[in-house]
C-alpha cells in the first residue's frame, strides 16, 4: 500500500474533524454554502481512498481500514446534521418577505436533484418531504422556490411554468406527485433494474459488491412501495442472480450449496456473496496463497506455498534443494526420471505436483519445453522429451496399430509391456486416450494404470462422466476423438510431437481447452 494513499487519509480525516468542531457554532449563508460544499468534496474522496486501500491491504486489517471508513463517514453526516439544523432555523434572512412581496434568496439545500427517473423519485420524495415539505419554519412559497432547485430534465418540465407563490405550492407537488408517484411503474422500473445488472466477466471484489448493493436496493425499494418479496418472487430473484455469476463464483456456489437439494433463500445467497467478495478481495495480498485461475474455457486450481526452509527429497538434507544435490546430480537422466516418477515430483521444479498445475516460469534451458534442463533427454539417443502441451489425438496421427509403449532399458528391467491396441486392432480407438475404453489380451501380461471418473465440460457447459486413466509420469493431457465429437468443444490448430519409449513418436495437429473436475467438483 503506497504511502501516498496513507498520507491522503490521514489529511481527509483531519479536515473531517476540524470542519465538524467548526459547524457546531454559529453559520452564517456563505459559511453554510461553504461547509456544504467540503462536506460534498469529504464524501467523495473518502470513497475513492478507501476503495483503493481495501483493494491493496492486507486480510488481517481489512477490518480495521472498514470501521475506520465507518467512523469518518458518521463524523461527515454530524457535519451534514449540523449544517441542516441551522439551515431551517427562522431567521430574517430565510423567512423574511420584502415589502413588495418578492421572495428572498434562500440558502442553498445540500438535497439530491431529481431529474425525472421514475427509479429515484422514491428516495427524493422522502427526503424532500423530511427537509422541506413538513418544515414548519418555512412558508409555502419557499418549499415551492426549492423545489424548482432540486428539479431537472423532465421533472423540471412538469411545473415549469407554474409561479413561485403559496397558492401554487400544493399544485406543483400534486402534479409530481400525479406524474411519478405511479406504484405500478416505480414497481416495473425496479424490476427492470435488476434484471439490467450486468453478468459479472470476473471475479472482482467491486464487480461482486455492486451486484449485491443494486440487489438490496431493489428489493428495499420494493418492500418499500408495500411488496413484499414472497417465496416464489425470492425463487425468482435467486435465479436470476445466479445467471448473472461469472464461472468462478458460480463454482463457490455449487461447492457451497451442493450439500443439499433445497433453493437458498435470497438472504442466503447475497451473504455468500458478501463472503466471496470479501474473501477474493483479501486473498490478492495474502502471501500464503492459493489461486483459482479461471478463463472462458478452462479451470485450474493452483496452490503457490512456501516453505521456510527447503529439504532436499533425495537425501533429506534440510541445507539445500533436490536440484542443487551432488548425489542428485550424478544420476542419469532416466534415474533422476524413474526418482521423480516414484515420489511423484514435478518434472518442472522438483516439487510435490503434477507438472500440469506447475506455475513455476522457468522452461528447459536446451529444448525450450516444460521440463527442467537437468531432465533433459537427447532426442539422438532415443530418449524421451518430456512436455506440457495439451494436444488432441486426431486421426491423422501417424503412428501404427502394432506400435506399443514398452519399457525402456536403462528403466526397470521387469516392467511389463502395456499394449496400446487391444489385439491390434486400431478400430478400436486412439491410444491412452481420455474417456476411451481400453482391454487386454487375456493371454498377455501387463502393467495397470490406475483409472478414475471424471466430469468433463461440454461445449454448453454441462458435465458428463468420462473414464480416465491416470498416468503419473505424463505431462500432457490426452483426449480421443470420439469423445471430442461428444463434446462439441471448439478445436485449435497445432503442431505438436509426444515424444514416447522405445524410440517412437505421435504427432498432432489440434488442440482445445475444457474443465475437468472430479465427482466432488474439486478441479484438478
Amino acid at each position: 500500500m503506497s504511502k501516498s494513499v496513507l498520507n491522503k487519509k490521514k489529511s481527509l480525516k483531519g479536515n473531517v474533524t476540524k470542519i465538524n468542531d467548526k459547524v457546531k457554532d454559529k453559520l452564517n449563508d456563505s459559511e453554510i454554502q461553504l461547509y456544504s460544499k467540503k462536506c460534498e468534496q469529504f464524501s467523495e474522496d473518502l470513497s475513492k481512498i478507501f476503495d483503493n486501500i481495501l483493494s491493496n491491504c492486507d486480510d488481517e486489517e481489512t477490518d480495521k481500514f472498514i470501521e475506520e471508513q465507518l467512523s469518518i463517514q458518521e463524523d461527515i453526516d454530524d457535519i451534514w446534521l449540523s449544517i441542516n439544523s441551522q439551515l431551517f432555523k427562522p431567521n430574517s434572512a430565510t423567512v423574511s418577505r420584502t415589502s413588495n412581496g418578492e421572495i428572498v434568496k434562500l440558502p442553498k439545500l445540500s438535497l439530491p436533484s431529481f431529474n425525472g427517473n421514475i427509479q429515484d423519485w422514491l428516495s427524493f420524495n422522502e427526503l424532500f418531504k423530511a427537509s422541506v415539505h413538513n418544515n414548519e419554519n418555512l412558508t409555502r412559497s419557499m418549499k415551492l422556490q426549492y423545489l424548482k432547485g432540486l428539479l431537472t430534465g423532465d421533472a423540471s418540465r412538469v411545473i415549469q411554468s407554474i409561479t413561485i407563490s403559496d397558492a401554487n405550492y400544493l399544485t406543483a407537488w400534486t402534479l409530481l406527485e400525479d406524474r411519478f408517484s405511479n406504484k405500478r411503474d416505480q414497481v416495473f422500473a425496479h424490476l427492470k433494474r435488476f434484471m439490467s445488472i450486468p453478468a459479472l466477466q470476473s471475479d472482482s471484489a467491486s464487480s461482486v459488491l455492486n451486484l449485491i448493493d443494486t440487489t438490496y436496493e431493489c428489493v428495499r425499494s420494493l418492500q418499500t412501495l408495500g411488496y413484499e418479496v414472497g417465496q416464489f418472487a425470492e425463487v425468482m430473484f435467486v435465479y436470476m442472480l445466479l445467471q448473472k455469476l461469472d464461472a468462478s463464483s458460480k463454482l463457490w456456489f455449487e461447492r457451497e450449496f451442493n450439500k443439499g437439494k433445497e433453493i437458498p433463500s435470497l438472504k442466503e445467497l447475497l451473504d455468500f456473496l458478501k463472503n466471496y467478495a470479501r474473501t477474493s478481495q483479501s486473498s490478492r495480498t495474502s502471501t500464503n496463497l492459493k489461486r483459482n485461475v479461471y478463463s472462458k474455457n478452462t479451470s485450474l486450481v493452483i496452490s503457490n506455498v512456501k516453505n521456510s526452509k527447503p529439504k532436499c527429497a533425495f537425501c533429506n538434507n534440510e541445507n539445500h534443494a533436490i536440484y542443487k544435490c551432488e548425489e542428485f546430480l550424478k544420476l542419469s537422466v532416466n534415474d533422476k526420471v524413474l526418482f521423480l516418477k516414484q515420489k511423484s515430483l514435478c518434472f518442472n521444479c522438483f516439487k510435490g505436483h503434477n507438472a500440469r498445475i506447475c506455475n513455476a516460469k522457468g522452461n528447459c534451458k536446451r529444448c525450450f519445453k516444460r521440463h527442467n534442463t537437468l531432465i533433459h533427454f537427447d532426442q539422438g539417443r532415443n530418449a524421451t522429451s518430456f512436455g506440457t502441451t495439451s494436444v488432441n489425438i486426431r486421426d491423422e496421427v501417424n503412428l501404427e496399430p502394432s506400435q506399443q509403449v514398452s519399457n525402456h532399458s536403462s528403466l526397470n528391467p521387469a516392467a511389463k509391456t502395456f499394449q496400446m491396441f487391444p489385439n491390434n486392432d486400431p478400430s478400436f480407438g486412439s491410444p491412452l486416450l481420455l474417456g476411451e475404453r481400453s482391454s487386454y489380451k487375456d493371454s498377455e501380461k501387463c502393467v495397470l494404470l490406475s483409472t478414475a471418473t471424471l466430469l468433463i465440460s461440454n461445449s454448453e457447459g454441462e458435465s458428463l462422466p468420462v473414464k480416465a486413466i491416470l498416468d503419473s509420469g505424463a505431462c500432457c493431457n490426452l483426449i480421443s476423438e470420439n469423445l471430442v465429437g461428444l463434446l462439441g468443444v471448439e478445436r485449435q490448430i497445432t503442431d505438436a510431437v509426444i515424444f514416447c519409449l522405445n524410440d517412437t513418436s505421435v504427432r498432432v495437429k489440434t488442440q482445445l481447452k475444457t474443465d475437468i473436475s472430479n465427482l466432488t467438483g474439486d478441479y484438478i
